[in-house]
């Protein structure tokens, strides 16, 4: 028992796995459906679910896993004090257990699904093959430098992607990749022994590096020969390219045999050269479509489409000439499929946006390598945990870049350095403006820092220096648009900078409504938790304990509880728990508790910290995410999906394709008749205002966008942005209003605040100018006053002209009662008693003046409804707060936003009240012309 205990953590994880896995086996079989009989019925009953099954075996799970575990622990122990080749194996084989058991958490929990596991399972058997064939070489048998298991893994898994391509020559069916993995392995581990007697293990790690290129390759073969279909241009098949593409390897190969000398350690090249190598190809083979499947979202996704068409059709720039949500983030992959592929009408260039995953995977892998050296833990972190996303936040995580920059700065302070800070800061803003804004909060902070630190003169003229050029380029930038078009260039800016300051505009009031522990996490409890770490990174500073092994991980703590600060704001005013996830608060939150608790760990245990690392990342997404991450998948998974997918035949598709999936029937369902109706009625100058926001039209119609903004009527929120906004109109040929959507949907009324509220400026000149014309492809379209009776046969839209719909203001009547200072004239007043209808005269200024209700005395809170009616036929409804009071209160109703109300329909109303007030406790003032 003594020898359990003491040799316990060299092998504890293996029985633990063995264990796990048998009961997954099991459950996976459906041990708790089939009801034996059905005397007793419930919902459990009519699911076909065994409630005594399930007691049962939790608990046989309970005593079964706990004798079974004792037992195996002993076995273990025994075998491994008397055999030193147990031993041996149990180094490697403990650490696969550990993360298998971790593959099993997700699998339970998470991904539902055990192909994964059976997968690894598989990879643990190779790993065991391996040990048997390279057991006398003890050098070789630690994977934890640059064994050659690594170099076998990762070369199966190339080639069997590599035998999809082989066999798809041949139209032939590929086998699954759990029955091909193990007889490739074994291949290339004994073709790597027969080559190990002539080539060292150097040159062999060197020599392969070109064959793990075999992913990419499959997507390049696919692509290059999409992008000279898009040019007119034959290549025959894509096989014939990937053939093409295997004689460059094998060329690449025989270069290296004959050219290189000297070779690095094999862990440089497999970390360095390798991985990264490996990452690019078998992500971009997992996210890579050749065609784009479209959708019917007609909202986020005019950000890319509308800049896109913006840049290509009518030459503008970003930022000057238009202003994208995420700025360049959305639309750079897209500049590049242009670029490659040539500008069509179609939403293709969203094929590119794989990229993007290329780009996060491999600056989360050298964040990894920076920090926890160079480990196989790394490969499991990347490949088998579904919690990547939850912990390396893809909108944030460009600033792991910034980081390392910073602190290479730090270790080399010059201006080179300082200059790579600067641009790749300003590069953040333009990049995203989410990622933006922490990093130029952090830059000046460490900007400031470290000149309070080393302030000399030498530091004053590198601060000088550095930020004066960027200062200069951009200020010559700006003077170049200044002198092109000052007017334009300034309008451009004033409205960027007011959109990005208009948080009021886009706030959820209710983002911590949840009474759950989540909003308890995320507004409490990480803020704490972030103070004290924050606290315990000055202590570790003026404690002197910072050296070279733990100064990254310091710093790295330290950017990241800032990044969070920063970003914090984000997720309180909108993507946070409301909206059911909570990225826009957490940010690196996992990762830096994960962080700190290596930082603090003590040295005992550091040889467990890449275990504790592992572990800890797993778990506490798990604990604290919202909501309960059960759609997340790992790389692997995704792998064996798109393994099992059958590729399209793409031999001969000339002419030019169109490399969108559901191209006509997508418009055919949602603008083909819109299309037809501008293009047979109006030049191709002409454009419409959307004020249905659905802003994808512009791009689908193939029309100018009349704003600054591509996602136009969201973006133009306050005042001042839509006054310049009427101001632009003069400047295009706007014969048409798409008004709204019908049915009504969410985006007629975002966050339930109607657009004719919302955007009551322009609203109001809508209303003025476009008179409702016809109901066409489910959206309601306006025509311009001058141009009504050359569209006479047109079915009337009669929905507009009356409104019969419903409007919640909530609280917005009393604060505009509460703070509208103005003294009306000439007003008409008339007492109301619950739900007696009351005429209106008819000269009253509906266009100009809203309509004040007077509540002389409220005992409780309670809600109103104002209904209109016109002809004794009811139109819509106006339901506001009306707050407790012993006093007077104006609730003021802004009706000229009601198009019914302006227009004049409206010739009576009445007042419901859900609480009964006292009589003549109402009464309604209408401001006469």
């Amino acid at each position: 028992m003594i020898n359990l205990i003491k040799n316990i953590r060299y092998f504890i994880f293996i029985p633990i796995f063995l264990i796990l896995y048998l009961l997954l086996i099991n459950f996976s079989n459906g041990i708790l459906t089939n009801l034996d009989k059905l005397d007793l019925v419930s919902i459990a009953t009519f699911e076909n679910y065994s409630v005594a099954k399930l007691i049962n075996t939790t608990y046989e799970i309970i005593f079964g896993s706990f004798f079974a575990l004792l037992i195996l622990s002993i076995v273990f122990a025994k075998l491994h004090q008397k055999s030193a080749y147990f031993r041996d194996i149990c180094k490697f084989q403990n650490i696969f257990s550990a993360i298998g058991i971790l593959l099993i958490f997700f699998t339970y929990t998470i991904t539902e699904t055990i192909d994964v596991v059976h997968f690894f399972c598989l990879i643990n058997i190779a790993a065991i093959f391996y040990f048997f064939i390279f057991n006398k070489k003890k050098e070789e048998n630690n994977l934890f430098k640059g064994s050659p298991f690594w170099l076998l893994l990762f070369l199966t898994i190339c080639l069997i992607i590599a035998s999809k391509d082989f066999l798809f020559i041949f139209h032939t069916n590929q086998f699954p990749v759990l029955y091909i993995f193990l007889p490739i392995f074994i291949i290339c581990l004994f073709a790597y022994k027969f080559l190990n007697k002539y080539f060292s293990t150097e040159k062999l790690f060197y020599y392969s590096i070109p064959i793990f290129s075999l992913p990419l390759l499959s997507v390049i073969k696919t692509e290059i020969f999409l992008i000279f279909n898009q040019r007119n241009i034959s290549l025959h098949s894509p096989q014939l390219i990937w053939l093409i593409g295997i004689l460059l390897i094998l060329l690449a190969i025989f270069l290296l045999f004959i050219l290189k000398k000297k070779f690095p350690k094999p862990s440089k090249t497999l970390y360095n050269i390798i991985v990264p190598l490996f990452l690019i190809g078998i992500i971009s083979w997992i996210n890579y479509t050749p065609f784009f499947e479209i959708n019917s979202e007609f909202f986020e996704n005019a950000n890319p489409a509308n800049a896109i068409f913006r840049s290509f059709s009518y030459h503008e720039i970003p930022f000057v000439d238009f202003l994208c949500s995420h700025a360049m983030s959305e639309i750079f992959f897209g500049y590049f499929y242009v670029f490659l592929n040539g500008y069509s009408s179609t939403a293709d260039f969203f094929i590119y946006n794989f990229i993007f995953q290329v780009v996060w995977m491999i600056i989360l892998y050298y964040f990894l390598l920076k920090t926890l050296g160079k480990t196989p833990i790394i490969f499991f972190i990347c490949f088998l945990s579904p919690f990547l996303i939850l912990i390396f936040s893809r909108s944030l995580i460009l600033s792991l870049i910034i980081l390392m920059v910073w602190y290479n700065f730090f270790k080399k302070p010059n201006f080179i350095n300082l200059l790579i800070i600067i641009f790749c800061t300003i590069l953040s803003i333009f990049w995203k403006f989410d990622l933006g804004l922490p990093c130029l909060f952090i830059l000046i902070i460490f900007s400031v820092t470290w000149l309070i630190l080393n302030f000399s003169k030498k530091t004053i003229l590198l601060y000088i220096k550095a930020f004066g050029i960027v200062a200069l380029f951009f200020g010559i930038l700006s003077t170049i648009f200044i002198i092109i078009d000052y007017q334009h260039f300034i309008s451009s800016f004033l409205q960027a900078k007011d959109y990005l300051i208009s948080n009021q505009a886009h706030a959820l009031t209710e983002i911590t409504c949840n009474d759950d522990k989540t909003n308890f996490y995320n507004h409490i409890l990480y803020p704490i938790i972030i103070i004290l770490m924050l606290f315990g990174l000055f202590h570790y500073f003026f404690t002197k304990k910072i050296n070279s092994q733990n100064s990254f991980l310091w710093f790295s703590i330290l950017f990241l509880i800032l990044v969070y600060i920063f970003n914090f704001q984000r997720g309180l005013v909108r993507h946070s728990l409301y909206e059911q996830h909570d990225s826009g608060t957490t940010a690196y939150i996992y990762l830096t508790i994960t962080l700190f608790l290596l930082l603090y760990l003590p040295k005992s245990l550091k040889t467990y910290k890449n275990y504790i690392f592992c572990f800890s990342i797993s778990i506490l997404p798990f604990i604290f995410s919202f909501p309960f991450p059960k759609e997340d998948k790992d790389l692997c998974c995704n792998f064996l999906e798109k393994y099992s997918n059958q590729e399209e035949n793409l031999r001969y598709i000339l002419p030019k394709t169109c490399r969108v999936k559901n191209q006509i029937e997508y418009e055919k369902e949602n603008f083909h008749d819109l299309k037809n109706f501008f293009d047979s009625n109006f030049d191709k100058d002409a454009t419409f205002i959307d004020f249905s926001n659905t802003p994808m039209l512009y791009f689908n119609l193939q029309r100018q966008v009349p704003s600054y903004f591509c996602q136009y009527m969201q973006n133009t929120v306050s005042p001042f942005l839509q006054e310049e906004n009427i101001k632009n109109f003069k400047k295009y040929d706007i014969p048409v209003v798409i008004f709204s959507n019908e049915p009504n949907n969410w985006f007629d009324n975002t966050d339930g605040v109607p657009n004719t509220l919302r955007y009551n400026i322009i609203c109001k000149y809508i209303y003025q100018n476009y008179e409702p014309l016809t109901i066409m492809n489910k959206h309601s379209v306006w025509i311009r006053k001058n141009l009504q009776d050359n569209f006479k046969d047109f079915e009337k839209d009669t929905i507009s002209a009356y409104d019969n719909k419903f409007y919640y203001l909530k609280k917005y009547p009393y604060l505009l009662g509460k703070y509208d200072k103005k003294q009306y004239e000439n007003i008409y007043t008339i007492s109301v008693d619950d739900s007696e209808k009351k005429e209106i005269p008819q000269n009253v200024d509906f266009q100009n003046s809203p309509l004040i209700i007077k509540v002389i005395k409220s005992e409780k809170t309670t809600n109103a409804r104002l209904l209109s009616y016109k002809n004794h036929i009811g139109r819509n409804v106006i339901e506001f707060e009306i707050q407790q009071s012993k006093t007077e209160i104006n609730y003021i109703i802004p009706i000229n936003a009601n198009y019914s109300w302006y227009s004049g329909n409206v010739d009576a109303v009445a007042i419901e009240t859900y609480i009964p007030l006292n009589d003549n406790n109402i009464s309604i003032s209408f401001i006469l012309k």
